[in-house]
């Protein structure tokens, strides 16, 4: 008989902690901007989501 994955639960209040250090380890900091200001940002840098450069770059290297 084949098994359903278990559903697990983390403690958040633990996870806060180390998650805060990882970040911090990783010079990153500051709330969240979400998905769209993301893609404002990297507009504003020149990329054409058209072009799909990043999905290109996966692609050739799964073909590898």
């Amino acid at each position: 008989m084949e098994r359903l994955p278990a559903v697990q639960f983390v403690d958040k209040t633990r996870l806060r902690s180390v998650i805060a250090q990882a970040f911090a380890e990783m010079g990153i900091h500051g709330a969240p901007i979400g998905a769209e200001k993301v893609q404002e940002m990297i507009a504003a840098c020149g990329v054409q989501p058209e072009a799909n450069a990043f999905s290109k770059g996966i692609i050739e290297m799964r073909e590898e």
